[in-house]
């Protein structure tokens, strides 16, 4: 990584003692040129740092995502998010892969941290992913650690706001606590089990049954790219 110490504006280490008669205003020039200069540089370099800094963390997060879909239980198609809505931002997103992909409707989408969605409407070359955070979407879901099951959800926002995810159906006397880890289950055939949906955010009683919302293990506000589960891959085909 280059560095630049010299501060604009700063001059050379020199004195007007040794600077000839009448030529000091051409010093100063000079001067004022050669620290202009040198701040231009700093600047250039600081923003080439940064490039190679992105582009390191790039890498780095591809590097990572080719590793899981090599490990993954499940064969994976990646896939770019190449359209987004501000009006529908936590409900759906578009990615760049469609029917001549292989890609159907009901396919599960995660990224290398959890459930992301399942695809809906497919074209040519892209699909609709609806969220887990859209209301509309359901996921059957269970509890690390305990007995409970339930259905994942997202709840309608007011106002444009970031829509809560609940998981609902659960006993009165689940009493969850805030941390404990929620997996898809399998049940109903679309979401293989075992895929993280998120952590445990609180839990209450309500008159029909237990309830608690969630923080989904994927940042949603924030996705790239993902990967849709295709088919399941034969145990030997797994990397471990």
């Amino acid at each position: 990584t280059a560095s630049c110490s010299m501060t604009p504006g700063q001059p050379e280490e020199s004195t007007m003692s040794n600077v000839p008669a009448g030529a000091g205003i051409a010093w100063r020039l000079t001067s004022a040129w050669r620290s202009a200069s040198s701040a231009a540089n700093c600047q250039e370099l600081s923003a080439t740092n940064q490039t190679l800094r992105k582009l390191e963390e790039e890498n780095n997060s591809l590097r990572s995502a080719l590793a899981f879909r090599e490990r993954a239980a499940f064969q994976l198609m990646p896939a770019r998010v190449i359209a987004r809505d501000a009006s529908t931002w936590y409900q759906k997103i578009i990615i760049d892969r469609g029917s001549e992909e292989a890609i159907e409707p009901d396919m599960p989408v995660l990224t290398e941290e959890g459930l992301v969605g399942k695809t809906t409407v497919v074209s040519e070359h892209s699909s609709i992913v609806i969220l887990i955070s859209d209301e509309n979407c359901r996921v059957s879901a269970t509890v690390e650690g305990t007995r409970e099951s339930g259905i994942v959800k997202g709840e309608r926002a007011i106002s444009g706001g970031v829509p809560t995810i609940g998981l609902g159906f659960l006993s009165k006397t689940a009493n969850l606590q805030p941390g404990m880890n929620v997996y898809t289950s399998g049940v109903g055939g679309v979401f293989p089990s075992g895929v993280s949906i998120g952590k445990i955010s609180t839990f209450k009683v309500r008159e029909l049954d237990g309830y608690a919302t969630l923080v989904p293990s994927v940042d949603l506000s924030n996705i790239e790219h993902v990967f849709v589960v295709v088919s399941e891959r034969p145990p030997e085909a797994v990397v471990k």
